[in-house]
């Protein structure tokens, strides 16, 4: 850990300039320009999260504090605090624009928050009926690929469905100065009609046609300092060590949620559903306190591949690789086994839980206590009785009760803000995080320590972890230091480094993450963007002979059995542990906008992933040897506006992911999208993608390296093809594609 320390004391000898929590402007304006952003690295997947919630539940600026509107892009926590003392001191905002009146706002932090912010309650605004209604419709193109076999899974488009497109309705609706209120209704195919065989411990399920189905609703009142969510909401406190349904960095109570993943095929996101209720602000003599409760029963979906048959016991899917279920689906030419399906309604969960948070006078300290318990029902399904008939394997606790305590605390200054958790679980174990928030006026720090023990069974814990999972838990079995600073040493350059040194307690496996991103921005009409990411799987046991996140490999599959004298101890099984491995990329982005109308763009990003992969040696006398499995992409873009009610964006992108060979895909893709400002507060957004999958046939070496041969070589190159070696099979090609409409309302 000691080398991120130099690096930490340097941004805080940095000169002194304005802060911006996002290394770079984001300017999207939905969930498929965020989408495209963290697709092509210039988001993480914290970022990605962060922002789509506060898409479809925006931060009201008249009432959020600091730690909410932390979340907003180009926001830091210094200008976030000055946000809610303008508030204090010159009343409410009236529009987004208002913003502007704080010290330290621009014009361009304004534009990038403005899809993720709103105004409640006040002008002329009070009295009045407000919302948006958001429709969408969206279908995938894909070849259908039959199994010759019943008995082989089948994809939904093999078992005969999937051929209408897939829709959703959200509703978003306020009234006077208190009342809030949502709904979200889904229309797509799917299985329905689950039910369970005992005998054979088998699913067997029918197929329904799109129709409309409630999947969410709340409604919302606020009066007096008390608060009360009645229907599908999300909940957290603290770090979110003891319970967090939200994707929020700093939250802190209950969150209306009508939030769903998907292009074109939609999937709520787990929340509550029940009752919740806050009281704000109960005056203790100059200090004062808030007080929350929720209850919820809900049903959710899972997974097909993350359900086990237990059998009618206690199953730990970490010590027992138990099957998944098959699932017979019916079609009109009798039942077949379906694949890759999700499984409606499969359990059910009641939870029960409430915090209580302390403040100082000044909003100086904060202490908080947390506390839930929840229940888990696996035996919902129709004909199953069994409670452990099954077992899921996403990231509940072996035991049906479970239930977690929690203590957090803040400490807020002008420049630093420090904050703490620490959870304990019914299992004993525990998790443990500090984060601290350093402001300068030309840059920006967030340094989080972690300690999740092996037993720290939560399944509600969302503290900051690495992407690898313990039990289907993130927040387990897991110590680490995080580093992510953002440095602005003048007004057209920008850079962001973000280092993650973390082990696994139960192994004591070390892994790493480094990241760095620096944008140079001349003039408004140009910027250039270089970016460069180093993931490793086991600091002390990786290289070009381990699989990034792979499997054991097994030499005698490369036919390396009888090879006499050749020297195989880099290449031993042995070495070659599961997971173990590196992963990296570099590229970069450069956008020219000759005029606010017109805006091109061109990106490039280039990978090396460590994968077992042969390749012939450089040195003619030498084997072939394991090299990385290299693969890049890139894209071209152009936005338009020919007026200010329309704007047309075209992309085409290249992608091969083995260069070399014919792992992976090679792929051209097409992208246009339209959206068109209609009258009445009408907007319309249709795109369309085309992929054609291209012709991808294995390099002329490949079969000479796997058979223990050592072809002639010319450079790193072959220098005849032979036709013994060369394979001349690649993949069919195919196209396929995808299209989705959306229209929006706001009233």
């Amino acid at each position: 850990m000691r080398p991120l320390f130099p690096l930490l004391s340097l941004l805080l000898v940095a000169p002194v300039a304005s802060a911006r929590v996002l290394p770079a402007a984001i300017y999207a304006e939905n969930e498929d320009e965020l989408r495209s952003l963290y697709a092509d690295g210039v988001l993480t997947d914290e970022d990605f999260e962060v922002l789509v919630e506060l898409l479809y539940d925006p931060v009201d600026l008249n009432t959020a504090r600091a730690g909410e509107l932390y979340d907003l892009p180009g926001l830091s926590m210094d200008l976030a605090k000055a946000i809610v003392t303008e508030r204090k001191a010159a009343g409410p905002f009236s529009s987004i624009d208002d913003l502007l009146r704080v010290q330290g706002v621009t014009a361009d932090v304004v534009e990038q928050l403005r899809p993720y912010a709103e105004t409640l309650y006040v002008g002329d605004k009070v009295g009045k009926l407000q919302g948006q209604l958001t429709l969408r419709t969206g279908k995938d193109f894909a070849p259908v690929e039959v199994p010759e076999l019943a008995s082989q899974s089948h994809d939904a488009a093999a078992l005969g469905y999937a051929r209408l497109p897939n829709s959703y309705l959200r509703g978003r609706f306020r009234y006077g100065k208190g009342v809030r209120a949502g709904v979200l209704a889904l229309a797509q195919d799917g299985v329905n009609a689950l039910a369970w065989s005992e005998a054979s411990r088998d699913f067997t399920a029918s197929w329904g046609s799109p129709y409309l189905e409630l999947s969410k609703a709340y409604v919302q009142t606020a009066k007096d300092g008390r608060e009360v969510i009645l229907g599908s909401f999300t909940t957290g406190y603290g770090l979110g060590l003891t319970f967090d349904s939200t994707n929020r960095s700093l939250p802190h109570g209950l969150y209306p949620d009508l939030l769903l993943t998907g292009t074109t095929s939609f999937s709520p996101r787990k929340g509550q559903l029940g009752v919740g209720a806050t009281l704000h602000r109960l005056d203790l003599g100059g200090s004062w306190a808030d007080v929350s409760a929720f209850a919820s029963l809900n049903r959710y979906d899972a997974y097909q591949y993350d359900v086990g048959v237990a059998g009618g016991e206690a199953i730990d899917p970490m010590l027992e690789d138990e099957p998944s279920p098959r699932v017979w689906v019916e079609t009109a030419d009798g039942y077949k086994r379906g694949g890759w399906l999700t499984l409606p309604n499969l359990y059910q969960e009641a939870v029960f839980g409430g915090n209580a948070t302390y403040h100082t006078a000044g909003d100086k300290v904060d202490v908080g206590l947390t506390a839930y318990m929840g229940s888990l029902n696996t035996a919902v399904v129709e004909g199953m009785d069994d409670p452990y008939a099954i077992v899921l394997r996403s990231g509940y606790p072996v035991e049906h009760t479970y239930g977690a305590v929690g203590l957090n605390g803040a400490w807020h200054h002008s420049l630093v803000d420090l904050y703490g958790e620490v959870a304990k679980s019914m299992t004993g174990g525990v998790g443990a995080m500090a984060k601290a928030l350093v402001d300068l006026p030309k840059g920006h720090t967030e340094l989080y320590l972690r300690h999740f023990s092996t037993d720290f069974d939560n399944p509600h814990a969302r503290g900051k972890a690495a992407p690898d999972e313990y039990g289907g838990m993130r927040d387990r079995d897991e110590q680490g230091v995080a580093l992510k600073a953002v440095y602005y040493p003048t007004v057209w350059l920008s850079s962001r480094v973000f280092a993650d040194l973390w082990r696994h307690p139960s192994t004591g496996v070390a892994n790493m993450e480094l990241y760095g991103h620096l944008q140079y921005k001349p003039t408004d009409r140009i910027s250039a963007l270089a970016f460069v990411d180093h993931k490793n799987r086991d600091l002390a046991n990786n290289g070009r002979t381990r699989v990034y996140g792979g499997d054991w490999i097994d030499s005698s599959d490369y036919g390396l059995d009888d090879l006499g004298d050749v020297d195989l101890s880099p290449r031993d099984d042995t070495e070659i542990t599961e997971g173990a491995g590196a992963s990296n990329y570099f590229g970069g982005q450069l956008v020219y906008a000759p005029s606010h109308k017109v805006r091109l763009s061109a990106f490039y990003k280039r990978r090396y992933t460590d994968a077992s992969y042969w390749y012939p040696a450089v040195d003619p006398d030498a084997f072939c040897e394991y090299w990385f499995q290299v693969g890049h992409y890139g894209w071209l873009k152009a936005q338009v506006s020919p007026t200010d009610s329309t704007t047309l964006t075209l992309r085409g992108r290249y992608e091969d992911e083995d260069v070399h060979g014919s792992k992976g895909n090679r792929v051209a893709e097409g992208y246009l999208a339209l959206t068109q400002q209609l009258p009445k507060r009408l907007y319309l957004s249709t795109r369309a993608t085309l992929i054609k999958n291209l012709d991808d046939p294995e390099n002329a070496w490949k079969g000479t390296c796997e058979s223990a041969g050592a072809p002639d070589l010319c450079g790193s190159c072959v220098c005849e093809e032979s036709a013994d070696n060369l394979t001349t099979d690649a993949a069919p090609l195919t196209t396929q594609g995808m299209f989705w409409v959306t229209l929006d309302w706001r009233f």
